[in-house]
């Protein structure tokens, strides 16, 4: 069957991997939260620089077809003791600013791209382990076996660092200030890391949270409560007659509490009361 609107029709490429499953998403998505909002605070007593990280979408890719993520001029650094190694990159021109920042350079716009020297890449290893240690403190399985810096790669490649391996989750990272503007960093997972990391199973917590939150919505709904002072019987001819100033007794006895009704279910019993110039009524009983 053709649809009516044909525009409305993408094409699914098949070769493209799957996604993650929404909870280990969601996971990821937490924990980079977590993560970003500890860099700076790692980074802080050796960068004067303020830069601010962020958290980007994640996305499920084949080396071949995520390689074209990196930056032509890209800076990598492996990272060791997870399940697998995984590879970090950030523009290599934005790991310049960063040595700028560290030795007390210039640091108000984005430097020319160049190769860093050795000794530029050693005052980067002081930044890249700080960074680490926001790591480790963002995931509860460091706890067990911490992250550790691997080998710098001054031209990472994807194909070469995961050749024959199983897909790639890319956790995307925006990293930057209104001077320089935001600039894209990126780590490369095998997809195996991230559920070893962020397992589905763990959803538990997830729905107890869920649970909670709806039980304080349902808390929040207003309900109406009424309550009854009796009821009559008068047939058509004396409703016909009634008249201002008539009165209509009820089958409710004075001495009788009264019943308090949520909805049409029978609730509270109790007894009418005043309270100030409002009638009120005090709850003697409650009934399931």
């Amino acid at each position: 069957m053709i649809p009516r609107n044909e525009q409305s029709a993408k094409a699914f490429d098949f070769r493209r991997p799957c996604r993650l499953s929404v909870p280990v998403e969601k996971r990821i998505g937490k924990w980079q939260a977590a993560f970003c909002s500890l860099v700076p605070e790692k980074w802080a007593p050796l960068l004067p620089l303020s830069l601010q990280w962020s958290p980007s979408a994640t996305e499920t890719a084949a080396p071949m077809q995520a390689e074209s993520a990196i930056p032509q001029a890209g800076f990598g650094v492996h990272l060791r003791n997870l399940p697998q190694p995984t590879l970090l990159t950030l523009p290599r021109n934005l790991a310049i600013l960063l040595v700028n920042g560290v030795v007390g350079s210039q640091t108000d716009e984005l430097p020319q791209d160049r190769k860093l020297t050795e000794v530029e890449i050693s005052l980067l290893e002081l930044l890249a382990q700080e960074m680490l240690n926001a790591l480790n403190e963002s995931w509860s399985i460091a706890n067990e076996n911490p992250c550790r810096l691997g080998a710098f790669d001054p031209l990472p490649r994807l194909v070469r660092a995961f050749a024959g391996q199983e897909d790639l989750v890319i956790v995307r990272f925006q990293v930057g200030n209104d001077t320089i503007g935001l600039h894209s960093c990126h780590w490369y997972w095998p997809e195996s890391v991230a559920m070893a990391l962020f397992p589905q199973e763990d959803d538990d917590d997830e729905q107890l949270l869920h649970a909670a939150q709806m039980k304080e919505v349902a808390q929040r709904i207003p309900m109406q409560v009424s309550v009854r002072l009796g009821s009559a019987s008068l047939h058509v001819s004396e409703l016909a007659t009634l008249s201002c100033g008539d009165v209509i007794v009820l089958d409710q006895r004075v001495g009788d509490p009264l019943t308090g009704y949520v909805g049409e279910k029978p609730v509270y019993v109790g007894w009418a009361g005043r309270v100030g110039n409002r009638q009120g009524f005090q709850v003697a009983e409650v009934n399931p």
